[in-house]
């Protein structure tokens, strides 16, 4: 059938809707936009505490959270709609100062049992820190010196009544030695310590310990009147330092 007539009347109302795609394209770019912001707030210098690096490697952005369901915005008859979302990270940020700390604790323990440590030697060297499975590692070096403090009286007990030449390995593993016997034709230690004078040098910062010299011959010197019952003297000389093994 036909209509010859034109057709009159009726009315066309179009409106806009909010489709899947729609909302899939805004949470798309909010997710791009939050990774954006993310990446400048790790490398922002103001949110890292004084004294501290930030290790950007070890930054891990939380899952972005939509402030509605975007699932309720499909099929809403909407020109434009509102969608929002919001998400949390965390990145590791390390204070190095305290491995000094840790590092010169552990060259103290370290010292020679009958050593004591040398004030002011201690050298730290704390190296720039590296991620090792979500950890932050500092390599850090040090060295220190150590010395054996001395005891003059207890040295002289040791070579009391030695010859000469047992009085220098007696006396050498506590540095150089320099042992000078009087009248020169003395070859023992006087075994009275009256006789006997031991003086300490200034212990000496050497790298590495030196090995103990020969000991040289004593100067001439004159030779006194001799005294019936006064036994000749000896003086003797040690001083003694090391190093402390590097940590």
């Amino acid at each position: 059938m036909t209509n010859a007539a034109a057709t009159k009347g009726g009315a066309r109302t179009e409106f806009p809707k909010v489709t899947a795609s729609d909302v899939d394209a805004a949470l798309k770019g909010l997710k791009a936009d939050i990774a954006a912001q993310f990446a400048i707030e790790v490398e922002n210098p103001d949110r890292v505490p004084a004294g501290a690096t930030v290790f950007p490697e070890t930054a891990v952005a939380g899952d972005p959270i939509p402030n509605v369901d975007p699932a309720t915005l499909v099929g809403q008859e909407l020109k434009t709609f509102t969608l929002g979302m919001s998400a949390t990270g965390t990145v590791l940020a390390v204070d190095s100062s305290p491995v000094e700390a840790i590092a010169e604790a552990q060259l103290t323990a370290a010292i020679t049992p009958g050593y004591q440590l040398v004030e002011g030697s201690i050298r730290i060297e704390v190296g720039e820190g590296t991620v090792t499975e979500g950890l932050i590692d500092f390599p850090a070096t040090g060295s220190a010196r150590q010395l054996r403090p001395l005891d003059a009286a207890a040295l002289e007990r040791e070579i009391l009544g030695l010859s000469e030449a047992d009085a220098v390995a007696a006396l050498a593993p506590y540095g150089e030695i320099e042992i000078t016997l009087w009248p020169g034709w003395v070859t023992s230690v006087p075994t009275l310590d009256q006789r006997v004078t031991v003086s300490l040098a200034e212990p000496v910062d050497a790298v590495p310990t030196p090995t103990p010299r020969p000991t040289p011959a004593p100067s001439p010197r004159p030779t006194p009147a001799s005294t019936p019952g006064v036994e000749p003297g000896a003086s003797e000389d040690a001083s003694g330092s090391q190093p402390v093994p590097s940590g």
